[in-house]
């Protein structure tokens, strides 16, 4: 055995040391979570699920299903004990991370909603305990990869970027290659592992560049922005060039997070130090456009008038239902606490629904939300007990009656 052969075979037992070792503390944290009287079944699901862990650094994200909620209470009494007990759990082991908590029912209107993110937890979703409630199989849709090309810009990207991060800026890299080879039809479904999206990405001229320099800032930029820009070609007009870059400090509807936009005229433009704000949200005008269309065309009622003298189109209706469905779902609901520390944004998205529907029934393109019909429930910030316990069942009252209209209305105009 050669010296690459050796070196292969520890790298080969490491990694095996490092996944079985996550896998059996998911194990012990499943044990104790499923002790809690709603709790219906723990799965352990992405990096762990897949086999790809990095002794130390990686987390322990978990997939939570609970029982078919009170219909008096919704089970929000119940859900501020079982943070409390995730609050135990993270004291004792810090690796633990996200739990995305559904409901049965929720499993699989979540899984017709994001056929993408649904295709990844089914695959890499392990059982620990409890009963077995599967992510159901649908095929996978291509406006849902779209979305999660420029999603990832919003959310995880630009962390990454702001804090240099070589290691997640490859990860996040390699996650909007998945949805992007999505969106092109160059997979069904999207790549599994890192493993399978590099020898993917090594076949294509475009996705290549995911194997070079990509753990730098601006190359990181540069290979996202230009994977965008392809995808936003084949799918629209061409823009206009914008001349410089544009930064607007601004709440993202339906949540209302502020954050610092920095729409940058290409991909190989300069990085303007608000990149590096803690509020960034990096795109070019291709990507926001994608974004506009897919993830969030709420945003289109704040954009600057430079973005629209260079070709932005008006979100359609169907492009309003669809954001309404992937906002609104009811494990949106059961962030606080299990992912998020914010306690506002189930109930701005609700109101921001709540303002949408009446429009979408009639046909008509939801005007610009007037502020005072969310500030209410931005303003109100209660602790996460607080909000379980007085505001979550309120909540998911509503968001049944506007999933059930949700419906109606995607039958209705997804095929217009």
């Amino acid at each position: 055995m050669d010296s690459s052969d050796t070196k292969y075979s520890f790298r080969t037992l490491g990694n095996r040391f490092s996944v079985g070792s996550y896998r059996l503390a998911a194990k012990a944290l499943a044990v104790a979570l499923q002790r809690h009287p709603i709790i219906e079944s723990v799965y352990v699901n992405r990096g762990v699920g897949r086999g790809e862990v990095s002794f130390g650094r990686s987390d322990i994200d978990l997939h939570l299903v609970v029982r078919t909620p009170n219909p008096e209470s919704y089970d929000g009494p119940e859900l501020a004990s079982l943070h409390q007990r995730v609050n135990v759990l993270r004291k004792l082991n810090p690796a633990l991370g996200h739990m995305m908590v559904f409901d049965p029912q929720g499993v699989d209107r979540w899984s017709r909603t994001d056929t993408v993110l649904s295709s990844l937890e089914r695959r890499s979703a392990i059982l620990l305990s409890g009963k077995s409630i599967p992510i159901p199989y649908y095929p996978t849709r291509r406006e849902d990869a779209i979305r999660w090309v420029a999603y990832w810009n919003e959310s995880f990207f630009p962390i990454a970027v702001r804090q240099r991060n070589g290691r997640n800026l490859r990860k996040f890299c390699a996650e909007i290659w998945k949805a992007w080879a999505v969106a092109r039809r160059i997979t069904p479904e999207p790549y599994l592992t890192n493993k399978e999206s590099e020898i993917g990405a090594r076949s294509d001229p475009d996705g290549a560049g995911l194997l070079g320099r990509v753990h730098d800032p601006k190359f990181a930029v540069k290979y996202v922005m230009n994977l965008a820009g392809i995808l936003h070609d084949e799918l629209f007009p061409k823009l206009r060039t914008l001349q410089t870059p544009i930064i607007i400090r601004t709440p993202l509807p339906p949540r209302s997070f502020h954050r610092v936009l920095v729409i940058l005229p290409q991909g190989i433009s300069s990085l303007p130090d608000e990149v590096f704000d803690s509020q960034s949200f990096i795109a070019t005008p291709e990507l926001f456009h994608l974004y506009i269309h897919f993830v969030n065309p709420f945003m289109n009622w704040r954009i600057p008038e430079e973005l629209k003298n260079i070709g932005f189109l008006t979100p359609e209706l169907r492009e309003f239902v669809r954001a309404c469905h992937f906002y609104g779902q009811d494990n949106m609901l059961r962030l606080p606490g299990f992912v998020r520390r914010d306690t506002w944004t189930p109930g701005t998205t609700v109101a921001v629904n709540r303002y949408c529907i009446p429009y979408l029934r009639n046909g008509e393109i939801p005007p610009p939300m007037p502020e005072s019909a969310v500030r209410i429930e931005l303003d109100h910030r209660p602790k996460i007990s607080a909000y379980y316990q007085q505001d979550f069942g309120r909540l998911y009252h509503e968001s049944l009656e506007h999933w059930e209209i949700l419906e109606q209305l995607e039958k209705r105009y997804m095929d217009s």
